[in-house]
Parts: structure tokens; C-alpha cells; sequence
């Protein structure tokens, strides 16, 4: 991987943008509120600390640069102190990031009360050592030119005759001012912090961001994403471009005269600190992608980007929700407050106020309940991939088994029972809600509940390669017949059942007139998905029954295609799984289809807002793809074509891609050597953390009833799966079989469809892979 590569730890609508919004709204009203009430207190940095906390140091910078942008064009004294936020800042996001707060010590599950009040304790008192002597050096600087005393007001003169009793009449004025500053800011930071990490606490976001967080060295946790340090840039530019705009000239109480305080070389030195800071900080302490843990981070932001993809497609009802969080009524409370002066200062503070106080509560209240169920929804599509890895255990399939339960729970009248095992379905018995009687019902059994027996159910999912066989199949069917079952779920990882022998056994089972429902991992995940936020997992089941449906009535005529475009019609034949993938992958990703062929994923990944790269060595096949992407009249950079062998073409050509799709390729090779060149080389364009290898491979093909003669290499299943563990080592990739071992067979009588047909009939066993990197510890 490139050293230059961007990594970034947090998805940026879901994740950045509410919490620094809620920030820098946190910080105003705290400020506003605390200069009502009249104590002695700032408590205009508790959104600072919640964004420390959270994002880490930098983004957190950026919230105390934007407050200071904020509240400064109103205030003129409040430019100079803009130092002092960021300060603080600073302090708290690399504290927390190198105790890990936000995972060890703040996510629920781990939640120890004793070590949260000894963390809270020391970033107030850390904090506020720092801040109060920032703050003083900052009064050291602009007070003297200015002609203003260091110790004015009733709080500094009743210090300095403290200090004066304790240590004689000569107390120097700097002593004052810094003893001053420090017990304010530790009576400041006494608030502010046990404030800061109580929302942390009741927002539940620590849970969802500290999934899975960093568990290095502390020197690796100090590092942070270049962007945090790019965007505090901006916005610290922003507020010293303001001041200079706004407020060159400052008036200070108690000063004789008004200072141009930015010409001033000390006042710039002290402004233009904290980016020469992130400037250090940018070149020795981000992450970068030649570090595992860097990428791990990574990988996690890409993980949870998907799962936040998937809740939000499925519920698209709350999928802005989901994404923002409540991010329109923040963003309207910031607006509010910047215009507060047009409506007045008497009416328009209270009702900008208000609006803010009211934008935090709909944030805190919507955050603890989306962050809840996301970081459920997390959990169990962790679960569900652990049973799609190829090296999966029997306790896999008993953790997706429960999953799979939970997720229909809501089906069954009665809690389901222990787990049992035949052949390799793991299945549990149950039963199933009846349905509504019919008033004579009620009027024959005079409404007694007891004389109407539940339908039985069985509920399974299959061990192993996840494979539903003809073996599995006559199991089921003795199952079904032993229990008198008139409703069976299963899960496999066969979404597309073309075996004859195991849809006998599906019909043969159909007869004796139980209902079955058959699921695969996509199925699963959009109940995940619908389930999170309280929702029926209806799609799932109309899928599994279709998918049942079609298998029993498969062989029929069907007329596909007919009212399509051609490349609708490819993008309706992409591999179903793969198109899950490409329709759950944020817009604007890049997919590198190698070995394209006439552009059946190309399409879909077009219509799913994606950039594609698609890459083939046949001529007429390019070209065809090439007709077809001008009559879609798309923007040329969204689609690249070339004509070439993918062995020949190299990343530094194509670019990373965040999906290589490789379909119906890798048979091709001709011996064991070169498909670990081949795997080789296909790594290369899976340069991003978070990049997704799809490859779907055939075995044992036959052509017209007989082997090839062009040469390829003879492999099975496992001697494959053994390349793909040696190329793709665990603990930096993770293989997951997403579909098969499937037996095809594949009709072109009336010629070809998504690839040049060397024969009329092609039968092959089909299984498919995502590689999936996983920086796991």
C-alpha cells in the first residue's frame, strides 16, 4: 500500500458532522447559560471535551476553532482566548486517545464507575491546569501593550490579599493573574468535564465508536487521521481571517488604550502556534497506511459504514436518521446563534438559545437510541459473517443459529428450545403463531384457546461450507416427517438452488405441505437491517419464500429482459450476492471489474452511483461494452474501459479499487504457480484498508459432457482455498464463502448472454469468495 494514502477513522455524515455540530452548539450554550446564572465559570468547552473524547484531538480542535469563529464576531474579546479552547482540546483528545476511554473505560459494556470518576478527575484537573495557564500567558501578551493592569476586579484583588497574608506584600502581578486563572479554570473544568463524559455516557456513542477500538501501544493510539488536522487547519484559518477582518483592533476593559493586537509579534507567535503544531503533528503522528493498526482502523470505519448503509437502504423511512442524527435542527441552531444579532440582542439570544437547547436534546435522544441499535446491529452482522468464514466452527453456526432465532423471534408464540444436529443442519424446534381463527372457530371451541395446537417449526441453519445439498435436503425431509413440522426456516449459503436432485427433495417435501423458507447471509442482513430500529423482517421472508418458490418451479419458461435496456438487463444478471455487496458500499466507491466481459457488474455498479474501471482481452466484447456505456450517456470519468489482459494491467494504472470483482476468471489458470501470481496481482488492486476482493471461481467444468482441452490447470475446492489462505494470510485478510459449492448448468443453444460461450452446454460447481481485509489484533 501506498504510503500517501488517506486513512480516515470515522464515517464522516454519521459520525463526524453530529458530534462536532453538537460541539460546537455545546460550547455556545454553555457559554450564554453560564453568563445568565452569573458563577464564576466559563463552561464554554464542554463541547470540546465530548468532541475530544469521541474523535480524538484534532477534530475536537476544529469544534474549539469553530466556537471561537462563532462567539468571537459577536464578542471582541473572545478572539484572543480561541488559543485556550483549542488548548484544551489538544490535551483532552490525546488523553483519551492514549487511555483508550472511549472503549475501555466509557462504551457500557465495560463501564467501571470507580475508573470513570479517576478519568474524570484527571482531565479536569489536567485541563485545567493547562487552560488556566494558557489563559494566563495569553493576558501576559495583550494586557501590557494595552496599558491594562494584570490584577483588576474583586476576584483577582481578594486572591492577591490572599497571597500578599501567605507570602508578604511584594506578590509580583503575574503570580496573581496565574493563580487567579488556574482556580477558575479548575472550578471551570470541575463542571465542565463530569458534564462532557455524562453525555459521552447517555449518548451511547462511545459503544458504537469504541467497537472493536484500538488495543496497540499508546504510541499508535496518539495517532490520528490527517484529515482531523486538515479540517482544524481550515477552520483555524477561518477564525484568524475573522479576526483580522472583524476585530484588528482590540478594546479590552480596564485598558487606557486599544491595541492592534495582531501586528503584534508576540500576539502572532501565540496565534500561529497551534498550526505549527499540526503541522508536526502531520507529519510524525497521523495514521498512515503502511501501519497495521492505522488500517485496522480503517477497516472498522469501513465496517460500520456498511452496516449504516445497510440499516439506512432498509429503513428508508429513517435512513437520514440513521446518517445525521438529528444533524438539520443542529445546523439550524448554529445559524440561529450567528444570526442572533439581526433579531436583536434582547430577543434574539433567548430565542436562539432555546432553539439550541431544544436542537441537543432531539440530538442526545435520537443519538442513545440510534447508537444503541446500531451497535446491536454491529454485533449480530458480525456474527453473520463469522458463519460465512471459511474456516468457521460448529460454534459459528450455533451463534448464527441463535441470531437467525432472535431475528424471527417475533413469529414464534413460545421461546425456542435447545439446538440439535442432523447431518450438518443445526436446527432447533419450535412453534410457529397461529394463524387468526374464523368466528365459528371461536364459537365451536367457546373461545378456548387450547383446542387449537400451534403449527410446529423448525428453524436451521447448515454447518459447514454453509451448502444446501441433497445429503441435507433428505435430512430435513426426515426431520419434517419425524416432527410433524408444518413450517421450516433454513439458512445456507446456496441463494440460487439449480441442483435437480436437492429441488426433488424440496417438492417431495412440499407435498407433505409444510411451508419452508429458504434464507441466505443477504437475506439475514436486511432482517439486521429492518430489525434495528423495531421493524418486521418482511422483505427477508418474501425473499426466502420467492427463492423457495422459484426452486420448485424451476425449468419453466421465462420471459426476462423483455421491456430492459440492454444494460439494465446485464445489471439484472449480476451474481445476487456480489450486487448485495456493490448496492451496500457508499456512492462514489470505486469497483475494479476484472475480466468484465460484456459488463454484468460494470452496469451494476454504474446504476449504484459507483466509478467502475472494467477490464477485458476480448476486442469485440470491449467494444460491445463500450456501445453500451454511450447509449447510458454516463459522465466519462465514471466509467474506464480497457482492453487488455488484467495480468498486464497494474494498480498504478487502474488506481485502488474499494471492490475488485474477479467472475468466472481464475479457472483460466493453467497451474498452480501462476493462479498464485494471479491471486498475487489481484491483491494489488485491493490497496484501501477497507477493500473487498470478489471472486467467484468454477470447478470441475465440463463442455458439452466433456473436460476442457484448452489447457487450465485441474483444482479442486480445498487445494484453492488452501492458494487463497496462503495469499490472503488471516489476521490481514478474512475469506468468506459467500455462496456454494453450487453445481451450474448452463444452456447457450440460443447463443451467449454475459460472456462468449465456448460451448452449447457449460456445467461447472460454483463457489464464490469475498476476501475482506481485517486488521484484527
Amino acid at each position: 500500500m501506498r504510503k500517501h494514502q488517506i486513512i480516515r477513522e470515522f464515517d464522516f455524515y454519521a459520525e463526524i458532522l453530529p458530534i462536532t455540530l453538537v460541539g460546537i452548539l455545546l460550547n455556545v450554550a454553555g457559554r450564554q447559560i453560564a453568563s445568565y446564572i452569573g458563577n464564576p465559570i466559563f463552561a464554554d468547552m464542554v463541547g470540546t471535551a465530548f468532541s475530544a473524547i469521541l474523535l480524538g484531538p484534532w477534530w475536537a480542535a476544529a469544534v474549539a476553532s469553530a466556537t471561537t469563529v462563532v462567539n468571537g464576531s459577536f464578542s471582541e474579546i473572545y478572539f484572543p482566548f480561541g488559543v485556550v479552547n483549542v488548548a484544551g482540546a489538544l490535551f483532552w483528545g490525546y488523553l483519551s486517545r492514549a487511555a483508550d476511554l472511549r472503549h475501555r473505560t466509557l462504551a457500557p459494556h465495560k463501564r467501571n464507575l470507580s475508573q470513570i470518576i479517576f478519568w474524570t478527575i484527571i482531565l479536569a484537573l489536567g485541563g485545567g491546569l493547562l487552560t488556566g495557564l494558557t489563559s494566563t500567558a495569553v493576558k501576559l501578551i495583550i494586557f501590557p501593550p494595552m496599558g491594562r493592569p494584570l490584577v483588576v476586579g474583586e476576584f483577582f484583588t481578594r486572591i492577591e490579599s490572599t497571597l500578599q497574608s501567605i507570602l508578604g506584600a511584594n506578590v509580583p502581578p503575574a503570580l496573581t493573574l496565574a493563580t487567579g486563572d488556574l482556580l477558575r479554570d479548575f472550578t471551570d473544568k470541575a463542571v465542565v468535564i463530569p458534564v462532557a463524559v455524562f453525555l459521552v455516557g447517555f449518548s451511547r456513542t462511545a459503544m458504537t465508536l469504541g467497537e472493536g477500538s484500538l488495543s496497540g501501544s499508546v504510541g499508535e493510539r496518539l495517532r490520528t487521521d490527517a484529515a482531523s488536522i486538515f479540517v482544524f487547519a481550515c477552520f483555524y484559518s477561518a477564525f484568524i481571517f475573522l479576526a483580522q477582518l472583524l476585530q484588528p483592533i482590540l478594546h479590552y476593559p480596564g485598558a487606557e488604550r486599544p491595541m492592534a493586537w495582531l501586528s503584534e509579534p508576540s500576539v502572532a507567535l501565540m496565534l500561529y502556534a497551534p498550526l505549527i503544531l499540526a503541522i508536526f503533528a502531520f507529519i510524525f503522528a497521523t495514521l498512515l497506511a503502511t501501519d497495521r493498526a492505522a488500517c485496522r482502523l480503517h477497516a472498522l470505519r469501513g465496517f460500520r459504514s456498511y452496516v449504516y448503509r445497510n440499516v439506512g437502504g432498509t429503513n428508508s423511512r429513517i435512513g437520514s436518521l440513521v446518517r445525521a442524527q438529528g444533524v438539520q435542527p443542529l445546523s439550524l441552531g448554529v445559524t440561529l446563534w450567528s444570526l442572533r444579532g439581526v433579531v436583536g440582542e434582547r430577543f434574539g439570544v433567548p430565542i436562539a438559545l432555546l432553539v439550541i437547547v431544544v436542537a441537543l436534546i432531539i440530538y442526545f435522544i435520537v443519538a442513545r437510541m440510534v447508537m444503541t441499535r446500531l451497535s446491536k446491529a454491529l454485533s449480530q452482522t458480525r456474527t453473520l459473517h463469522r458463519w460465512l468464514e471459511i474456516d468457521n466452527n460448529e460454534g459459528s453456526a450455533k451463534n448464527v443459529l441463535s441470531l437467525f432465532r432472535n431475528l424471527f423471534s417475533s413469529h414464534f408464540s413460545q421461546p425456542i428450545a435447545d439446538v440439535a444436529k442432523r447431518d450438518k443442519l443445526i436446527y432447533s424446534l419450535g412453534f410457529v403463531n397461529s394463524a387468526p381463527r374464523s368466528r365459528l372457530e371461536d364459537l365451536l371451541a367457546i373461545r378456548r384457546d387450547d383446542l387449537f395446537n400451534e403449527r410446529i417449526a423448525i428453524v436451521g441453519v447448515v454447518d459447514g461450507q454453509g451448502v444446501f445439498t441433497h445429503e441435507l435436503g433428505q435430512s430435513l425431509d426426515m426431520l419434517v416427517a419425524e416432527t410433524g413440522a408444518k413450517f421450516a426456516s433454513v439458512l445456507s449459503s446456496t441463494p440460487v438452488i439449480l441442483d435437480r436432485e436437492v429441488i426433488h427433495t424440496l417438492q417431495v417435501i412440499r407435498q407433505r405441505g409444510p411451508e419452508l423458507l429458504l434464507f441466505d447471509w443477504t437475506d439475514v442482513s436486511i432482517a439486521i437491517a429492518a430489525c434495528t430500529f423495531g421493524g418486521q423482517p418482511q422483505a427477508s421472508v418474501q425473499r426466502a419464500r420467492i427463492r423457495f418458490l422459484s426452486a420448485l418451479n424451476y425449468g419453466d419458461l421465462r420471459i426476462q429482459g423483455a421491456d430492459m435496456s440492454r444494460p439494465a438487463w446485464l445489471a439484472s444478471r449480476s451474481l445476487p450476492c456480489l450486487k448485495f455487496i456493490i448496492e451496500r458500499m457508499p456512492r462514489r466507491s470505486k469497483v475494479i471489474d476484472l475480466g468484465c466481459g460484456y459488463g454484468r457488474h460494470t452496469f451494476a455498479a454504474l446504476e449504484s452511483g459507483h466509478g467502475v474501471v472494467a477490464v477485458d482481452r476480448n476486442p469485440d466484447v470491449c467494444r460491445t461494452l463500450q456501445e453500451d456505456v454511450a447509449q447510458l450517456g454516463l459522465d466519462s470519468h465514471r466509467i474506464t474501459a480497457l482492453h487488455a489482459d488484467y495480468i498486464d494491467v497494474s494498480p498504478e494504472t487502474t488506481g485502488y479499487g474499494d471492490l475488485v470483482a474477479v467472475t468466472g476468471v481464475l479457472q483460466h489458470a493453467r497451474d498452480g504457480d501462476e493462479m498464485r501470481r494471479r491471486l498475487t496481482h489481484i491483491a494489488g488492486f485491493a490497496g484501501h484498508p477497507s477493500s473487498v476482493i470478489y471472486i467467484e471461481m468454477l470447478f470441475d467444468m465440463l463442455f458439452d459432457g466433456a473436460p476442457s482441452t484448452d489447457g487450465r490447470m485441474r483444482i479442486t475446492q480445498e487445494e484453492f482455498e488452501g492458494m487463497l489462505q496462503e495469499v490472503f494470510p488471516s489476521g490481514f485478510w478474512r475469506i468468506e464463502r459467500t455462496r456454494g459449492a453450487q453445481r451450474n448448468r448452463q444452456s447457450f443453444t440460443n447463443g451467449s448472454r454475459s460472456f462468449s460461450a465456448p460451448a452449447q452446454h457449460i456445467e461447472s460447481t460454483a463457489v464464490e469468495y469475498a476476501v475482506r481485509r481485517s486488521f484484527s489484533p
